[in-house]
């Protein structure tokens, strides 16, 4: 916090702030807003049938009603506290209009002047460092206070003041607002200090409440379903809203990235998945957490401009874009193929399918979207009804990722494996043959409970072997396969008398795009195909131009029953 002549901010805490609000208070506010009379008593008539007893020994005694306060909990009473706080802050706002009265501070040299930020009832006021800003900020308080009814704790709160002033001006401001004078503004929205992460404690105290939510008895009892379920619900909201104020250094990413593959994957031995690929949605074949970036990077392009104003000559002025944004920005618009006609400018959101915005959609975009080969089946999967825990299973199934002879050896069973994959003449980590020694082993589990049979590992291995034996007779391709799982798609001819359109986009390593259809009869045969490479683009865009040739080719060929 800087400023020629010293500032200062102050911290307001009041005291028990829904308890005190006195309720002609609240009727005076709502009628000032506009409400109607009839609107009013029905407020009040929520905020005033509250009633009392007091328990002694476990039994409810007396019966009294209070004549202020809101109750806690009520989802009514943060909206009337908000619009009873108004006023507080429009004095302030108005003192700030003019810097004669020294309330308020400049965002920049030619910004707007900030007079105070309030939160509920966590309020920071903003002034120059001058006994005539402690004053006048004061006088507004005990204005504030007397209609209210509510009381400054000032004990709890607290003035902070820039470098620039002197220890005898710091006491005498202090003394004026009834306050102490501290020398960090303590925390504010649990936040320790302004300039965020130039205090340490800011991002060891982040990592330590991650480290809470997911330490002790939750790793090592839940299962991946149910770590996932956690890290989503819980862990992965917690560094949220201070990501969205500060930017963040990247080792504090790291490191809370870090915190959560741990506690996902455990903290031995290197990860089945990558961290990466684990924070994809689900359609592209990841798992949906969230991935952790700097909400911080905006940019400062005045909206009321339009992309014209950005053009030279028809194309884009860089030189001006690069004095608003980052050079990796400029970099992408630069790519952006401007429109030979002129058209009216309207912003679309390319990430949504109807080009609205939404936060979610807006951290997906800053993430990596290498989609993976299987998209498609590992996100079928999530739609099984299937308990959460095979469905995880089956994710690593299908992405070839199961640590097999590892996994396996964890329990003393190397012999018995080593057996097994010699009596089935297989590769040591053949998949079916795990998977058809994790189902012997079960069955005879069963037979053992449900059945008082006895337990024989060396039966085990001989039941198992002999199944391996009958399963590759009946399947001879699967001893030729590759062991990873590939999704079939089998293609279903049309009715007699129609053809069918088949399309299809995608796009490469490099981001290049290209587009491909077939169109084929009832009996199979092509009557018209195409591809072509259509530059950078999305999967969704590339798929509706394939549609799109696929249409004018059927148009071209006369092919109305499509």
């Amino acid at each position: 916090m800087k400023a020629r002549h010293g500032a200062m901010a102050v911290k307001l805490d009041l005291e028990k702030a829904y308890d005190f609000l006195d309720w002609n208070y609240i009727c005076c506010v709502l009628s000032k807003f506009g409400f109607s009379s009839k609107w009013i008593d029905l407020i009040m008539e929520c905020v005033s049938s509250v009633s009392f007893s007091i328990l002694i020994n476990g039994k409810a005694k007396g019966h009294f009603k209070p004549s202020r306060g809101l109750r806690q909990g009520d989802p009514i009473s943060p909206y009337i506290f908000i619009l009873c706080t108004e006023p507080l802050i429009r004095s302030l706002n108005a003192a700030s209009t003019t810097s004669k009265h020294h309330v308020g501070l400049l965002s920049s040299p030619n910004g707007v002047r900030v007079s105070n930020l309030l939160f509920a009832d966590d309020c920071l006021i903003f002034g120059r460092g001058s006994p005539k800003a402690a004053r006048n900020i004061t006088r507004i308080l005990s204005r504030f206070a007397a209609c209210s009814g509510q009381h400054i704790n000032s004990d709890k709160s607290s003035v902070y003041f820039s470098s620039n002033l002197n220890a005898s001006t710091k006491l005498h401001i202090a003394n004026i607002l009834g306050i102490q004078h501290r020398t960090t503004i303590g925390k504010y929205l649990g936040v320790h200090n302004i300039i965020f992460w130039k205090d340490p404690l800011n991002a060891k105290e982040l990592l330590v409440r991650i480290s809470k939510k997911l330490s002790g008895w939750k790793s090592s009892t839940l299962s991946r379903a149910g770590r996932l379920t956690l890290l989503k619900s819980s862990a992965s909201v917690v560094p949220i809203h201070v990501l969205s104020c500060f930017k963040c250094p990247h080792f504090v990413l790291k490191s809370i990235e870090k915190e959560m593959r741990n506690f996902f994957w455990g903290s031995s031995g290197s990860p089945p998945v990558a961290w990466e690929q684990v924070c994809l949605p689900k359609s592209k074949g990841g798992l949906g957490i969230r991935p952790l970036v700097d909400a911080t990077s905006r940019a400062s392009i005045d909206l009321d401009e339009s992309v014209s104003d950005y053009l030279v000559n028809g194309v884009w002025n860089i030189e001006k874009l690069s004095q608003y944004l980052e050079s990796s920005i400029v970099r992408d618009i630069s790519f952006v193929n401007l429109p030979f006609s002129d058209k009216e400018d309207e912003f679309v959101w390319r990430s949504t399918s109807d080009g609205k915005f939404s936060i979610k959609s807006a951290t997906w975009s800053q993430c990596n979207q290498n989609v993976h080969p299987k998209a498609n089946l590992l996100n079928k999967i999530w739609k099984l009804n299937i308990p959460p825990k095979a469905k995880h299973f089956a994710w690593l199934l299908v992405r070839d990722r199961l640590k097999t002879r590892a996994r396996l050896s964890r329990f003393n069973s190397r012999l018995l494996v080593s057996i097994l994959f010699v009596a089935c003449n297989a590769p040591m980590d053949a998949l079916e043959n795990c998977l058809l020694l994790c189902w012997q082993i079960w069955k005879k589990r069963n037979d053992v409970l449900f059945r008082d049979s006895g337990f024989s590992p060396a039966s085990v291995v001989h039941a198992s072997a002999s199944f391996c034996a009958a399963y590759r007779t009946h399947n001879p391709r699967s001893a030729t396969t590759s062991n990873s799982l590939s999704e079939v798609i089998k293609w279903h001819p049309p009715p007699e008398n129609f053809v069918k359109l088949n399309f299809d986009g995608s796009i490469s390593s490099s981001n290049q795009a290209a587009t491909g259809f077939v169109i084929r009869n009832h009996f199979g045969d092509p009557i018209v195909a195409g591809s072509r490479s259509i530059g950078s683009s999305t999967v969704p865009l590339a798929e509706c131009i394939a549609l799109k040739d696929g249409l004018l080719a059927a148009k071209r060929f006369n092919l109305d029953h499509i």
